[in-house]
């Protein structure tokens, strides 16, 4: 039993954010929501950018919950 939720979100080269979703379920659906409301209606981000300038779309997870889990290793994200 793991006690992690996961939200994945980009931003867009213009500092947007799009392509909210739930990438580990908190398997309450209205805890679910509140994270994707919370994100979806962050401030738009400064984009990404290369040394060059050039602005590009990135992509993120955001976890909440016990970062202990072995869930980790699923998502693909080191822990500092």
């Amino acid at each position: 039993i793991h006690n992690l939720t996961a939200v994945s979100f980009s931003i867009d080269k213009y500092g947007k954010i799009i392509d909210v979703a739930i990438a580990e379920s908190s398997n309450k659906p209205n805890i679910d929501q509140q994270l994707i409301n919370a994100v979806t209606n962050m401030p738009q981000w400064n984009p990404a950018k290369f040394t060059d300038g050039t602005k590009v779309k990135q992509d993120f997870v955001f976890t909440i919950g016990d970062h202990n889990s072995c869930t980790l290793n699923l998502l693909n994200i080191t822990q500092d």
